[in-house]
């Protein structure tokens, strides 16, 4: 294999892919608060962030988590319909000449608080249907019932999922599924 881009048109079981990453980079700015959606020129600092070697240097107000990298990965994916145990699905080989990752401790204390956020985020649209509109003050009884209808949908979700029906379906599926996979 010489690594050149091709087209392929055979069908055969092992495809070459080249990857190339140029100054890929994760940075979290944790002292910045801003909101791009209200800017009226979003592209052009966006594109501001974007570091090209070729065009500017390495911007400089960034705080890297991972700092640019720019390497080629080599990716060998193996397509047959029944995996052998002597070919892996999957052979990547790839040289970094080096990676930095740092972690201030400002980033490390935001990521967990967008954890928590998204952790949040779930249980408050698992309950979103129903919640009412109004304040809490305007219409107690609503809130009364959202708080209700919570917790029996969580009560009828347990119920059915640890249902005998259930479990029968779930194991009739699992065995069409591998009847069909071994097709």
């Amino acid at each position: 294999v010489n690594w050149k881009p091709a087209f392929i048109f055979n069908d055969e079981k092992l495809v070459h892919k080249l990857i190339t990453l140029k100054n890929f980079a994760i940075y979290w700015n944790s002292d910045q608060h801003s909101d791009l959606s209200n800017s009226p020129h979003l592209s052009t600092i966006l594109d501001d962030l974007i570091y090209d070697s070729k065009n500017r240097d390495k911007p400089t107000n960034l705080k890297y988590v991972v700092n640019p990298i720019t390497s080629q990965i080599k990716l060998i994916f193996n397509k047959a319909d029944v995996p052998s145990p002597d070919i892996p699905k999957f052979t990547l080989d790839f040289l970094f000449n080096q990676i930095e990752v740092k972690i201030e401790e400002n980033q490390w204390w935001n990521f967990l608080d967008l954890g928590e956020w998204f952790s949040k985020y779930s249980s408050i649209y698992k309950y979103a249907k129903f919640r009412p509109s109004v304040p809490v003050k305007k219409d107690p009884k609503a809130w009364w019932n959202f708080a209700v209808q919570g917790v029996t949908a969580d009560i009828q979700e347990k119920k059915v999922k640890w249902s005998w029906e259930n479990m029968v379906k779930t194991k009739q599926m699992r065995v069409r599924y591998l009847e069909l996979y071994v097709k």
